[in-house]
């Protein structure tokens, strides 16, 4: 197993380096990524549906002031609100489709600037935030850990930039000519759904057991 970004995995299922991606977020998140591999793969599955890119907020900042992306352009908000939002790194579909959220709203030409970081920075600012109550507009996504774990509310984003995705396992296309049609055909039934992963990576991140002891609960 090759763990590492979708920046980096995309590239090697194109070679056929690795033979299977999980997952990937079709047709928004990952729309950039896997055209350019889309000729050397195949969909093995639909893993699931309501896959889904976001901002949120904290649920203490009330919904009555900030429940829409529009929101954070009102004055009252701004004189809170951080205008640094801190994101994943440059080649995530999260920060690839925030910036085109931050363009098609005019936060940046009111001065909100997206700062791509590492996972690890990007949970630490929002879990300081959190924990001292202090106001931030937070990109993340479901399924997710985080969702769990938090009391979070998704703003608005009429627009739809973002869009709903479905989350697929594709495969090198040479995959056909190492397994068998039956081990194709298992692997197609694969089927599970939002509240399944959700469940199992909060296992994984917060009871840190692995992700077989979490498969198998």
């Amino acid at each position: 197993m090759i763990e590492g970004s979708h920046a980096d995995i995309y590239p090697k299922v194109g070679t056929g380096e690795v033979d299977i991606l999980a997952a990937s977020w079709l047709p928004n998140a990952h729309a950039e990524l896997y055209s350019k591999v889309a000729a050397d793969v195949f969909k093995l599955c639909k893993l699931y549906d309501q896959a889904k890119l976001y901002w949120a907020v904290p649920s203490y900042i009330p919904s009555s002031e900030v429940s829409t992306v529009s929101d954070l352009l009102k004055p009252e908000v701004m004189t809170r609100m951080p205008t640094t939002i801190v994101t994943l790194p440059e080649s995530t579909g999260l920060t690839i489709l925030s910036r085109k959220v931050l363009q098609s709203y005019g936060l940046d030409t009111a001065g909100y600037r997206l700062t791509p970081t590492t996972p690890k920075a990007w949970y630490g600012n929002f879990k300081s935030h959190y924990d001292e109550k202090k106001w931030l507009i937070f990109p993340l996504w479901q399924p997710q850990w985080i969702n769990a774990a938090y009391e979070l509310r998704v703003l608005q984003e009429p627009k739809q930039i973002f869009g709903e995705d479905s989350a697929y396992l594709i495969a090198n296309n040479r995959l056909k000519g190492k397994i068998s049609p039956k081990a194709i055909k298992h692997l197609g039934n694969i089927q599970l759904s939002v509240a399944d992963i959700t469940e199992m990576d909060l296992i994984m991140n917060v009871h840190n057991l692995t992700a077989r002891e979490a498969a198998e609960r």
